[in-house]
């Protein structure tokens, strides 16, 4: 193996030899952007760059590390929180802007608890951040809405208690054609489509700290009709809680990749949420108490029935 035996030669490597390297038109344009914003050479940032390809590859121990901080960092950094701030949500467990210049020291403050807070605040997996696992969220039983309406709602109004002003964003698949797979009621004959729930929640603290996360829900299938059904009993709660401004909806739309990329877990929600813009469809257009619906009309009679007999909407209350 090429590290097996660099390792064996490593003590070997006492005279320093000059090395070109060939490099091909990008990415001699991306070394050059970088040193330019460290305001360094691009041999050293050349350098930058293979000494950590070699430390990560020679130490594993260095690697994990490394992937600690890069993705305990990053998190912040996606969800556009600057460093003071940063520091600011990390008083209480010892951060200060020097640490986080710091490598080793911010290593130090990585602790269990740290971990499960900055892992609670972004919706992601603990583990993703120590570096246990590659898939930064979970979608597990805590966000199944399919046969769970009621815990998520309920889940819903936990976050308008705790002030997080949530915003439920149904999601489908550009240029989705729920007439056909409405028609179809999971037949094959057509393709699925993805009905999902991104909930986007509003944190805002002293000092004009300010700034948004994303919890991922399970995405389904339209073409199967309890699940379509569980989905408009879903809108339903979220039409008659925006009545009393608790929380507020939209319809919008992600690519098939984009849809792709949360249904296997390996993206953030704050990276693919950067897709969408405005809202592109209206779920009240399925189902609604207060609105005539206008879409799949032969359905809401048996949802307006399931609704009414629930005990959701003794979950909405004045606040």
């Amino acid at each position: 193996m090429g590290i097996d035996r660099s390792m064996d030669i490593r003590s070997d490597l006492t005279d320093s030899k000059p090395t070109s390297i060939r490099l091909e038109p990008e990415v001699r344009k991306f070394i050059k952007a970088q040193a330019d914003a460290l305001g360094t050479s691009e041999q050293s940032v050349i350098g930058m760059i293979l000494k950590g390809v070699v430390e990560m590859s020679m130490n594993q121990t260095t690697g994990s590390l490394r992937t600690i901080r890069e993705r305990f960092l990053y998190l912040f950094q996606v969800h556009k929180i600057d460093l003071p701030s940063t520091a600011f949500l990390l008083r209480e467990y010892g951060f200060t802007l020097s640490v986080l210049g710091d490598s080793d020291k911010l290593l130090d403050l990585i602790t269990p608890n740290v971990i499960n807070y900055v892992a609670q605040l972004f919706h992601v997996n603990p583990q993703w951040i120590s570096g246990g696992i590659d898939s930064p969220i979970a979608l597990g039983v805590e966000v199944r809405w399919y046969k769970n309406v009621y815990r998520m709602a309920s889940r819903l109004m936990e976050y308008v208690d705790k002030g997080l002003k949530p915003h439920v964003m149904f999601i489908q698949r550009h240029e989705a054609e729920f007439d056909k797979a409405f028609l179809d009621n999971d037949a094959g004959r057509v393709d699925e489509e993805p009905i999902g729930v991104i909930v986007r929640l509003t944190h805002e603290y002293p000092n004009e700290i300010y700034f948004k996360t994303y919890e991922c829900w399970e995405f389904e299938r339209w073409n199967y009709e309890p699940c379509r059904q569980q989905m408009k009993l879903l809108i339903c709660f979220c039409d008659q809680a925006s009545r009393k401004h608790l929380i507020s909806y939209g319809g919008y739309s992600l690519s098939t990749n984009a849809i792709r990329i949360l249904t296997s877990q390996v993206g953030l929600p704050a990276n693919v949420s950067k897709e969408i813009h405005q809202v592109t469809w209206h779920p009240e257009d399925y189902a609604s108490i207060r609105f005539k619906v206008e879409q799949e009309k032969s359905e809401w009679p048996s949802v307006e029935k399931a609704y009414k007999n629930s005990t959701l909407d003794s979950l909405i209350k004045d606040q």
